[in-house]
């Protein structure tokens, strides 16, 4: 029997569901048997997953709004997992990178999570539930890379927050861990190729990156993000605990 299995009749929070990697997620934990609870920014981006999924229930909330991200999950009931997946990439070198810049990538890539995660896991201990919570950080918080200065430096951030949550929430029975995808061709990803600045010395940041990837595969794809995300959530992975888990073909350590 598949571990897959054991997810079904389980409840989850999927932040940043609307697209890309979050709703592949989401559509995946959904066909597995999980209840999902799908949060985005963007309402037209989750009704069309509940339409795609009828039974995933949708919350459309701004996480950058730290007031009104407390109000919506705090009327949310305690589920068995959470997947902070939101995410927000604006490229900037550092010498360029401004507050507001700095500002909006860490009021989702970070705060954010501080903030969702308190909440929930809040209530997972009120109504003793073990649980499991994947942070989703990138290879760039793993490694530097130009041009993406802020959303780097606060990946390295998250990853962090991964390892302190990891710490205080393991006598609870709720499991943190990370996933640091190197490139997926999601939407974000294919518009920071366009916008991202040249470095002095380096015409193409992202030929640069991909030059450093050892194997002969150089984009992620989605299912494997997916694939990694929901067994760091499962149960059999207990002895994983405050990981920041590289899917980048090698590029953190090449």
């Amino acid at each position: 029997m598949s571990y897959e299995s054991s997810f079904k009749g389980k409840t989850a929070i999927v932040t940043g569901a609307g697209r890309g990697i979050g709703r592949a997620i989401a559509v995946k934990l959904h066909a597995l048997g999980v209840t999902v609870i799908a949060v985005a920014r963007n309402p037209g981006n989750l009704t069309s997953l509940q339409k795609e999924c009828p039974n995933v229930k949708i919350v459309p909330v701004d996480l950058g709004n730290w007031e009104a991200t407390r109000e919506a999950f705090e009327k949310l009931p305690a589920v068995d997992y959470l997947v902070n997946n939101a995410g927000v990439l604006t490229p900037a070198n550092f010498l360029d990178v401004t507050q507001q810049d700095f500002d909006t990538i860490c009021g989702v890539n970070l705060k954010a999570v501080i903030n969702v995660s308190q909440v929930v896991a809040k209530k997972m201990i009120a109504a003793g539930k073990p649980g499991s919570i994947v942070n989703v950080s990138s290879a760039v918080g793993l490694k530097a890379l130009p041009a993406v200065c802020a959303y780097s430096t606060l990946k390295a951030g998250l990853d962090q927050l991964t390892r302190i949550m990891a710490i205080e929430l393991a006598p609870h029975k709720i499991r943190v861990n990370g996933i640091n995808p190197g490139g997926v061709m999601t939407d974000m990803y294919a518009n920071a190729q366009k916008d991202v600045p040249a470095t002095e010395g380096d015409d193409d940041m992202f030929a640069e990156h991909n030059a450093r990837i050892p194997g002969p595969q150089k984009i992620v794809g989605v299912d494997e993000v997916v694939a990694t995300t929901l067994f760091l959530l499962s149960d059999v992975a207990p002895m994983i605990v405050g990981s920041s888990l590289a899917v980048d073909g090698g590029f953190s350590f090449s």
